[in-house]
């Protein structure tokens, strides 16, 4: 008896978690607000709170038929906009992803161009020296054969 009434619940649980469900309650409270403020928060008894709920609002259409429609048509088009939204976020995800990948590639272009620059100018610098050198110890040898006396 008491496993057949905790799968009842069960059940039950399960029904009143559904998207179907909260939906048509959700639906159901948008087109009955008036009457429900009314039957709480009025000051009169609930028997003239009753009556003027069934007499101004009490319809087939507000009860029923416009909160199960818009249940039904939230249901069945919360997946669409939900698969829309995420086509859209992943369209703008790949093309944010492609702006930073051409920025991590022109920054290692920039970085590229710059250590190729440095060695281009150490190298130069390298061989400004060693032509310096060259000219100094050229000179040194024309100093010293000028230096010498000619036999």
């Amino acid at each position: 008896m008491i496993n057949h009434l905790k799968s009842i619940l069960d059940a039950s649980k399960d029904r009143v978690r559904s998207p179907w469900f909260g939906s048509v309650v959700i639906a159901w409270i948008c087109f009955n607000w008036k009457m429900l403020a009314i039957l709480v928060f009025s000051k009169n008894t609930i028997e003239q709170k009753i009556a003027t709920t069934i007499e101004k609002y009490y319809s087939i259409e507000l009860w029923i038929i416009y909160p199960i429609a818009v249940a039904a048509f939230y249901t069945t088009l919360s997946p669409l906009i939900s698969f829309g939204v995420f086509k859209i976020n992943h369209f703008f995800k790949v093309r944010l992803d492609i702006v930073k990948m051409k920025a991590e590639l022109k920054l290692l272009e920039y970085e590229s161009e710059l250590k190729y620059r440095r060695k281009r100018s150490e190298l130069l610098e390298k061989e400004r020296f060693d032509n310096l050198d060259d000219y100094s110890t050229k000179r040194e040898r024309v100093t010293d054969v000028e230096s010498k006396p000619m036999k």
